[in-house]
């Protein structure tokens, strides 16, 4: 059965594969619009995540010319009430447990919230070595961020802060220095997308994500590019467990934003966010990993744009740990390393497993995985062409050199292996570097987002040129990241604090997951999304994809084909079931159910044909394997 990663595949989903596609007294008021802090719109009006979050219908799929037969579902404010929360009305709320101190009180345990601030922004201040590789201190991380925290906090020195943090000083002077914290929560998400489990085999691993993001301000409220992002595994073990979250979250939409919105949101959040006795893991606490992702310096100096992780020890501590997805930048550089790296590349472990591919801890008896994601200003596109026609130079990113440039369409069009290759084509090489946080983040991901409809060498052209407008001396194609409250965020359109890839592509992605989650979780839906996998499972189909298949154009050929298998269940059932379903469909009962008002749309039952529909993008995610994290 060919099913494979939602969450590789519709979280690159490119513009083009859509259809014409800091706390205070009192909580400001609540916003109809889809609106951040300071009141700046999350999404631009009329961006794709906009219109699905209003209830619009955005029709078929479409990549590169072709319409596959799965739309997208309509999920009437899923992205602004559940999937990415950013309303004033809710991370300005005081709210305590959504506080930066009480989320680090409950990941530490008995060790005291400043001890967090100790060994994430501690680490920043000294030079380290982590699993073998040297990670380098973040001197404007310091300058701007902790010498201004120790001046607020009325002590003078990082040792200091952090015993006054920990509230050695006493209570009141705890809680000043808390209030002096140089970050502001941006959002609350949820990301279903991650959840990581085999529905046909009733395994469940995880339910998805629930995440925390807040952004470091100075000390006058002016935002910098540094982000610390809690990442939460939501407890679930069976399907229903799974399903369960995606209504919690789902079950917010019915309501407004207020009081009682929070404390309904308050209630959800608390079940990962806090320590529970029945979670076996150390300190009794869901968290994954809190990440840094970082740019306090210019992208040209030594303070490069970084990106850190931390998890918890069995020991109960938090501390540094490796980046995933990603190996250290020294496999870019040291010719030995290199070598190793193309090796590993080219073998069954990375082209023979793609897309369920996940970077290794090791390989070949060393370490691999980086202490740290470093993205050079190398990695990413140069300026636009002086002169047109002419081909831009391709500066550093990963491997570069090590093949001969080839224009899309060309390479991109040859054959990948499926088990291994003997020659690194552009093809392959741009697939290991999508794959990577600073190669996803750099230069590669200029085609992975797919900025231009055009082809060969004029869409390397145009996407460099597209580059160089949405950023500054063409560094970074979306700015420091997807999420940025700042006034000149570049690569986000209409000054939203969410970017281009995440308003038209992403948040949509995910609303589908959720949307055919909460179908999932009827009886009809799970029979027929069953009977449909063992169809797929019993008799191979033949293979559709064509020649060298992006990630995103196998996902949407493996959801047509389970929509395929499902039409083929609904046929073989249609004289059981169609007078049910055109009985529920005009609002008359249904053996013992009640009547529904037709019109009544809120509350009508679902046709199991909308429901297998939805489920078709959730497909990816109820009969996969593992989860692959970004």
């Amino acid at each position: 059965m060919r099913i494979f990663h939602v969450a590789a595949m519709l979280s690159v989903l490119p513009v083009a594969a859509i259809a014409q596609e800091a706390a205070t007294a009192d909580p400001p008021a609540a916003s109809a619009a889809y609106i951040g802090v300071n009141g700046l719109p999350a999404c631009p009006a009329g961006s794709n995540a906009d219109r699905i979050n209003k209830g619009e219908d955005l029709g078929d799929i479409t990549f590169e010319g072709r319409t596959f037969d799965v739309q997208w579902p309509s999920c009437p404010k899923c992205i602004s009430h559940a999937l990415m929360i950013t309303d004033p009305s809710v991370v300005d709320a005081p709210v305590t447990e959504w506080s930066l101190r009480h989320l680090l009180n409950e990941i530490t345990g008995a060790a005291g919230p400043g001890d967090a601030i100790q060994t994430v922004i501690g680490s920043m201040r000294v030079d380290q070595v982590i699993h073998g590789f040297d990670v380098p201190m973040r001197p404007d991380v310091e300058k701007i961020i902790v010498q201004p925290w120790i001046a607020a906090a009325g002590v003078t020195s990082f040792s200091g802060l952090v015993d006054r943090l920990n509230g050695q000083d006493g209570a009141a002077e705890a809680d000043a220095a808390w209030n002096a914290a140089p970050f502001r929560l941006l959002s609350i998400g949820y990301r279903p997308d991650l959840l990581n489990g085999n529905f046909a085999e009733k395994r469940v691993l995880s339910g998805g994500e629930g995440r925390f993001i807040f952004q470091a301000v100075t000390q006058d409220g002016q935002f910098v590019p540094m982000l610390l992002i809690f990442e939460y595994e939501l407890p679930a073990t069976r399907p229903e467990e799974a399903i369960a979250w995606a209504e919690k979250f789902h079950n917010l939409t019915t309501q407004d934003f207020g009081e009682a919105y929070n404390t309904a949101l308050r209630e959800v959040t608390m079940g990962f966010t806090d320590r529970n006795v029945s979670f076996a893991r150390p300190n009794n606490n869901m968290l994954s990993q809190l990440r840094t992702n970082e740019l306090a310096g210019p992208p040209t100096g030594p303070d490069q744009w970084e990106l850190r992780e931390f998890r918890i020890t069995h020991a109960g501590r938090l501390e540094p740990a490796t980046v995933q997805m990603n190996p250290d930048i020294s496999y870019n550089s040291d010719d030995a390393r290199k070598a190793e790296l193309v090796k590993y590349i080219l073998g069954p472990e990375f082209i023979g497993s793609f897309p369920q591919t996940t970077i290794p801890w090791s390989h070949n008896g060393a370490p691999f995985l980086a202490g740290s994601s470093i993205t050079p200003a190398g990695f990413v596109f140069g300026p636009p062409p002086s002169a047109p026609g002419e081909r831009p130079p391709r500066v550093d990113t990963w491997l570069a050199g090590e093949v001969e440039e080839a224009p899309r369409g060309e390479d991109y069009a040859a054959e990948i292996p499926t088990e291994a290759s003997p020659v690194l084509t552009e093809a392959i090489r741009h697939r290991f570097a999508s794959t990577t946080c600073n190669g996803c983040h750099g230069g590669d991901a200029i085609r992975a987002v797919g900025l231009s409809d055009k082809t060969g060498e004029e869409a390397e052209i145009e996407n460099r040129a597209i580059a160089s407008k949405l950023v500054p001396h063409g560094y970074f194609l979306t700015g420091f990241t997807h999420v940025d409250a700042r006034a000149d965020r570049p690569g986000h359109q209409g000054g939203s604090i969410m970017s281009e890839f995440m308003c038209e592509s992403d948040l949509v992605a995910r609303a589908a997951v959720l949307r055919g989650l909460i179908d999932a979780g009827t009886p009809e839906a799970m029979r027929v999304a069953e009977n449909a996998a063992q169809i797929l499972a019993e008799e191979p189909q033949e293979a559709q994809q064509p020649v060298g298949a992006s990630a995103l154009e196998m996902s949407l050929f493996a959801q047509e084909e389970f929509k395929a298998a499902a039409d083929a269940v609904m046929a073989a059932e249609a004289p059981a079931s169609a007078e049910a379903d055109v009985a529920a469909t005009a609002g008359q009962p249904t053996g013992t159910d009640e009547a529904v008002p037709a019109g009544d749309t809120a509350e009508q039952p679902r046709a199991v044909e909308d429901v297998v529909q939805t489920i078709t993008l959730g497909t990816s995610i109820i009969y996969r394997n593992q989860a692959r994290p970004h």
